[in-house]
């Protein structure tokens, strides 16, 4: 009986990977990649997988060797996103959390309660913490503001915790101070993260001075606390030390002569009125794009240093746009800002809090500044270029707006000669000599040319 053999070519296992953030991902949208592997786990070249996306839509990204790109952006208030790969018989899924994470500021001082008079400054804890209370150490150090006194020296002293001294203001009066941290993510422009706020009663430290009758002794109550008695003078003068809290404008008391007669003393202290508002905007330098945003937050307070959660806080802009408010639980109120188009160089946000008085106001200054190039053109002296010669090339960069985008990276290419330097005059318009060689072939040739920038340290925005 004859034998049977059957010849098998080897099959090879193969994968497909989806490479993507380990974190979560801005809702501006993210970036992932696709790469098929073969049995030793080594990047092979595969035909361009399908990807979708459930709470996003995808779009495809620049290729990159054996690396398949694509752009997620996640749907409005979409908080996770499933991304699907699928090629040449085998799948790949992944989820992100959009973020930003879920995570707080705390906000603490020491001493808890400094005094005016005692204390010229105290230590200010700034902790950003996971929802389990863990250290959250992915966003950018945070952006603080006081209503009184200043926040100097933020300095960073473990994941996701800084210190910052509190310097007391230098008045005598009693006030609440309110303290507000932002910590930006994922990157210190941007107007999503984590924020908190402290409030803080500053007392004062005084000695009161009076006069009654000689011999006489005097007590004083605020706030629960008596102090004294001190007795009087010879001369009918006292002097009362006291510890005056903020939102107490009255004291209470009573004066005991050496017979023994007791008189009840009402003494209005005088107390200025205080801010009962503080607030922070991030970022404070932006693009005149029309587009751009920056994240503005505030707080209340009453006198004595509680929060206000129905306090009406009236903000504007001199030319940008504010959409707003929005209060979370402990009554701090949002606004977005939108940069205009026109560039301005006086735009302030003005905050302000009538009912509370016209000291409970804010103003902060916005740095507009011109945005990106958007919109490049490029042309050439003279239609017709000889060989052996030169032509000038002419680059215009413009931005949203349209105007000229001084100081913007231009280059140029060309398969055909060499370009020169790039000279700009006048702003926003950049000039180089195109060298034709002599034995260049007759015809066509074609001048590419790519504007951007100008280039900074930081993002105003993601656009994907």
């Amino acid at each position: 009986m004859p034998a049977l053999l059957l010849v098998c070519a080897p099959v090879w296992a193969a994968s497909l990977e989806l490479l993507g953030p380990d974190a979560s991902v801005p809702p501006e949208g993210f970036t992932v990649a696709v790469v098929r592997r073969d049995a030793k786990g080594a990047p092979v070249k595969s035909a361009p997988p399908t990807v979708t996306a459930e709470g996003a839509d995808v779009r495809p990204g620049p290729e990159a060797a054996a690396l398949h790109t694509f752009v997620v952006v996640p749907k409005a208030q979409a908080r996770e996103v499933v991304v699907i790969a699928k090629g040449e018989g085998a799948e790949a899924r992944a989820r992100y959390a959009v973020g930003p994470p879920a995570s707080r500021m705390e906000l603490s001082l020491q001493p808890a309660q400094p005094v005016k008079g005692r204390d010229t400054e105290a230590t200010l804890t700034v902790k950003r913490l996971k929802a389990d209370g863990t250290p959250d150490d992915s966003g950018a150090p945070p952006v603080l503001r006081a209503s009184t006194g200043r926040l100097e020296g933020l300095k960073q002293t473990g994941p996701g915790t800084y210190v910052a001294r509190y310097v007391l203001p230098e008045t005598n009066s009693p006030e609440a101070a309110i303290l507000v941290a932002l910590s930006a993510w994922p990157h210190p422009q941007s107007v999503h993260g984590a924020y908190g706020r402290l409030l803080v009663p500053l007392a004062a430290s005084v000695d009161l001075p009076g006069a009654s009758e000689p011999g006489a002794r005097v007590s004083l109550e605020i706030a629960g606390k008596r102090f004294g008695p001190v007795q009087v003078g010879a001369d009918g003068n006292f002097l009362l030390p006291l510890i005056v809290p903020p939102g107490y404008p009255m004291a209470r008391g009573q004066v005991e002569d050496r017979a023994g007669n007791v008189e009840q003393i009402t003494i209005d202290l005088q107390l200025p009125p205080t801010d009962g508002l503080a607030c922070v905007l991030n970022p404070q330098r932006l693009p005149a794009d029309g587009v751009s945003q920056a994240r503005l937050l505030c707080a209340t307070s009453d006198p004595k240093g509680l929060p206000v959660a129905d306090a009406r806080v009236v903000v504007k802009a001199k030319h940008g746009k504010l959409e707003g408010p929005r209060r979370d639980a402990n009554g701090m109120q949002e606004w977005r800002y939108t940069a205009p188009r026109k560039l301005a160089t006086d735009e302030r946000i003005d905050a302000a809090w009538p009912q509370r008085g016209p000291g409970s106001r804010e103003s902060l200054p916005m740095q507009l500044v011109q945005g990106a190039v958007r919109d490049v053109t490029v042309s050439l002296s003279e239609p017709l270029v000889h060989r052996g010669t030169e032509g000038q090339v002419v680059v215009v960069a413009r931005d949203d707006a349209g105007q000229p985008r001084s100081e913007a990276k231009v280059q140029l290419s060309t398969p055909v000669g060499t370009v020169g330097p790039v000279v700009e005059a006048p702003p926003g318009t950049f000039t180089a000599a195109w060298r034709v060689p002599q034995e260049a072939s007759e015809g066509s040739a074609e001048v590419s040319a790519r504007a951007f920038g100008p280039l900074g340290t930081e993002p105003a925005r993601l656009a994907v």
